[in-house]
């Protein structure tokens, strides 16, 4: 699943989207639900301030739906942005999208009102079809976690090994400093 950044360019204002289909497609599938009037706020702004003053851009992509929850949350912190979840695309024209059809194995002939169940169209599994990783970033939530545990932990080692050299700095100065009084007879320490 992809997951994507939306940015109106005038306002600053960023949305965070997934989509299971390209990211180009998304965009216009916003486009024309914008054109159809719906009523959402980043449609009102689209038609509004034109669809030139927005860019998206992909921004990770998840291999679960426990990656997908942490990647968007991450996503919509690190942004500021608008979760576009639940957000209306529009009326769906029957003229772009044919209801699916399940088909007889026997005879190959569409089976009169079924529907396609989950995986039964020719557009479920597309093999050889490649996911497009954003720059930058791993593919995997568990993998940008590990990395960041990985860099707090090193970090924690370099503030260690400062901190312990400060000490043996510290120490050593204590050992001048007591050899220095040592050398100094008693009665002018008096």
């Amino acid at each position: 699943m992809n997951i994507f950044i939306l940015r109106n360019i005038q306002s600053g204002q960023n949305y965070v989207g997934m989509t299971q289909v390209p990211v180009e497609r998304r965009w216009r599938q916003y486009l024309q639900a914008a054109r159809q009037g719906v009523d959402e706020q980043l449609y009102r702004e689209m038609r509004e301030l034109g669809a030139s003053n927005f860019e998206m851009t992909e921004w990770a992509v998840a291999e679960d739906r426990e990656e997908l929850a942490e990647l968007m949350n991450q996503a919509i912190s690190d942004h500021n942005a608008i979760n576009l979840k639940g957000l209306k695309m529009g009326e769906k024209s029957q003229a772009s999208s044919p209801p699916s059809l399940k088909i007889s194995a026997a005879t190959g002939q569409p089976i009169p009102g079924g529907k396609a169940g989950k995986g039964t169209d020719a557009t479920s599994n597309k093999p050889g079809t490649a996911t497009k990783i954003a720059s930058g970033r791993t593919t995997s939530a568990k993998k940008e976690k590990a990395i960041r545990e990985a860099i707090a932990l090193e970090k924690a080692e370099r503030v260690a090994q400062k901190q312990k050299q400060a000490d043996e700095q510290a120490d050593e100065m204590k050992a001048i400093m007591a050899r220095l009084d040592a050398r100094t007879p008693a009665r002018r320490r008096a």
